[in-house]
């Protein structure tokens, strides 16, 4: 079945490559004016795609992601290409489960993006996913934005980081917030050396759901 599922995409893929080599020539300008209802409508939503594609009990979804998310008022449909939107009333609670992430589903990482102007949802990809990554083992003098960005940077690009985050018996501990490409290896750790001496830190993702460390 798989099979005939990425033979079909392929398919599909190759006749879309020529309608395009096909039509270029033959432009049809669309100069209507898009309602400004429809635009913040659009503003007020999030595209998504869980990571594994199962097949999606909406019910389950929505009952699921409106206690995660604590908001009621969230509309989830489906979109072409496995793709999921997320309809929203304001943009602050919008904004609020973007940046709240990663969330998940059935153990299934759900993946997120805003909406994207002129962007079909079969265009949208979901390469990468944030997570805040704890450093462990750090020694004191390590403890600073710039050490911790530097170590970090070793798993992705690095969006934040914290050195007065609670770890394990409340005490402090760094950690950052990294873009990682999720079929990537998931980095354990990582042996760091600053003068003459070699310190092996661990790396602890928060809200990880079920993943394969040496394959994504």
């Amino acid at each position: 079945m798989a099979g005939e599922e990425e033979a079909v995409d392929r398919l599909t893929h190759i006749c879309n490559q020529l309608g395009k080599l096909m039509y270029e020539n033959d432009l049809n300008i669309l100069d209507e004016e898009i309602s400004a209802e429809k635009i913040q409508e659009c503003r007020f939503s999030l595209v998504g795609q869980l990571y594994k594609k199962p097949s999606v009990n909406f019910q389950a979804l929505t009952t699921a992601m409106k206690k995660s998310w604590k908001i009621e008022n969230v509309e989830i449909k489906p979109l072409e290409n496995e793709k999921i939107s997320f309809s929203f009333c304001n943009e602050g609670d919008k904004n609020r489960v973007l940046a709240g992430g990663p969330w998940s589903f059935s153990n299934n990482l759900l993946l997120l993006k805003a909406w994207e102007p002129d962007t079909p949802p079969h265009c949208y990809e979901f390469k990468t996913c944030a997570f805040w990554v704890r450093i462990l083992g750090l020694p004191l003098e390590w403890n600073s934005e710039n050490m911790i960005k530097k170590i970090a940077s070793s798993m992705g690009k690095v969006l934040e980081v914290k050195t007065d985050a609670r770890g394990p018996a409340f005490q402090k501990i760094g950690k950052a917030k990294v873009e990682i490409q999720v079929e990537a290896e998931l980095r354990v750790g990582q042996l760091m050396r600053h003068g003459d001496k070699k310190v092996w830190l661990d790396f602890k993702y928060e809200r990880l759901p079920f993943f394969c460390y040496s394959c994504g």
